[in-house]
């Protein structure tokens, strides 16, 4: 059975993810069977930078599905 991790309120733009950090991050859901990721509330300055490049990392190794937060929003 799979176990859905879930992070909300991600203000990518002001706590950025560095490489480091979404290794840890990516090796925190590996070793915990955490699979998939649901990011709840992504919030971001501009979606398509820092957020979508953060996701797609972690696309490559998860399944990851993400909504956007109010302030995104507003700016698609």
């Amino acid at each position: 059975m799979a176990k859905l991790a879930i992070m909300s309120a991600l203000h990518i733009a002001l706590n950025p993810f560095g490489q480091s950090d979404t290794e840890c991050l990516r090796e925190l859901l590996r070793e915990d069977h955490l699979e998939p990721l649901l990011l709840a509330g992504v919030n971001a300055i501009d979606f398509h930078q820092p957020a979508l490049p953060f996701i797609r990392v972690l696309q490559k190794y998860l399944p990851v599905t993400y909504n956007l937060g109010n302030p995104a929003m507003r700016l698609l």
